[in-house]
This record gives structure tokens, C-alpha cells and sequence, in this order.
């Protein structure tokens, strides 16, 4: 049974939001997702600009809680508090991300088996205990970020949802075995060719 928050939620998100409910999640810009196809794993610290990071202004001693820790940040949908969010006005943090940031053509949502990072797993409640002890000046997204310390290697990944920029209503789902890069290049230019259209 879902509450009134929620619902709320999944109208002003649309449907997308029902994709990624249930599920574990890192999120890239479409910039850094073929290197991530080609080196085979999802890097802490892959070598691409800081304007293409999150909370990166202020420098490192303000870098975000998860890549202080070597870490790789996850998106935890599974068991959402959707009270404990509205009542800390948490709801729209994670929105930025959704349709990708002004520096991503597409956000590429990347589907994470977590049996198969168990080992390095950090629960969203452990980072908010360790955000809390002595890591406040660093920033993280309550009630839903999690961290993986260290790599994670792209066959832990179970498929790619590709929400082109600006419309949280324009996504495609792609299997990651059969993944067809030219493809996706091709749907990602149609796109941008709609939006300079409107």
C-alpha cells in the first residue's frame, strides 16, 4: 500500500518513477557511460572533469560522504520512507539526477544486482551514521543514498535506463548484453533534435 506522498510522487514523476522503485541504482551522464561499457566496471574515481561530478565547488575536503569513502554512490529504492523524507523536506533532492543535470544529454540509470556487491556494500542507514560522525561539512542525499566502496564491475549491473534530459517522460530501457551503442547514439541525437525543435 503506498501513502499520499508517494503517490504524489509518482504523478509529478511519472512513469518512469515506477521503474525505478524497487530497485538499487547508480546513475551516470551519458558522457561517462562508455567508459564505463569499455573499462567493464562503474569507477569511484574515473578520470572525467569535476563539472561532470555532483558537489565538487568547494573542493576536496567538501567532496560528497561516498567518494571520501572510495566509494561509488547508489541510489537505494527499495524500501523508501516517503514520511521521513516529506517531513525533512527530502522529496525533490534526487530530481536533479532523474532527467540528468544540466551537463548530461541523458542520465543513464544502471540497475544493480546487489547480491553481487554484497561485499562492499554500504546501507543508506550505515551512511547516514557515518555522515553523521564527524562528515557533516560533506554533502550525501538522505533517506536513499548508498554507497559500494570500490569498483563495480558492469556484470553486476542487470540493465540501463536512459532518461533523455529535460523529460522525465522520454526514457528507453536497454539490456546491457546486447547493448547497441550506435543505436543509443542515434536515439540520443534524435532526441536533442526534438528538444532544439520546441
Amino acid at each position: 500500500m503506498t501513502n499520499s506522498y508517494e503517490d504524489e510522487y509518482r504523478k509529478e514523476v511519472g512513469p518512469v518513477f515506477d521503474e525505478l522503485m524497487g530497485s538499487l541504482w547508480h546513475v551516470t551522464g551519458n558522457q561517462t557511460f562508455g567508459r564505463i561499457l569499455s573499462t567493464g566496471e562503474i569507477h569511484p574515481e574515473p578520470p572525467i572533469a569535476n563539472k561532470l561530478r555532483w558537489a565538487t565547488a568547494r573542493g576536496p575536503d567538501y567532496y560528497p560522504y561516498c567518494r571520501s569513502l572510495g566509494g561509488v554512490s547508489l541510489f537505494d529504492f527499495r524500501d523508501v520512507d516517503w514520511d521521513w523524507m516529506a517531513e525533512r523536506n527530502q522529496l525533490r533532492h534526487w530530481l536533479k539526477f532523474l532527467s540528468g543535470r544540466e551537463c548530461w544529454e541523458a542520465a543513464i540509470w544502471l540497475a544493480i544486482d546487489i547480491d553481487q556487491i554484497e561485499d562492499g556494500f554500504i546501507s543508506a542507514g550505515d551512511v547516514r551514521q557515518g555522515w553523521l560522525s564527524g562528515n557533516l561539512h560533506r554533502r550525501w542525499m538522505p533517506g536513499i543514498e548508498a554507497c559500494h566502496k570500490g569498483a563495480i564491475p558492469i556484470a553486476a549491473c542487470s540493465m540501463a535506463l536512459a532518461v533523455f534530459s529535460g523529460d522525465s517522460t522520454q526514457y528507453k530501457k536497454y539490456n546491457l548484453d546486447a547493448f547497441d551503442g550506435a543505436e543509443f547514439q542515434r536515439q540520443l541525437s534524435e532526441w536533442k533534435d526534438y528538444m532544439e525543435r520546441c
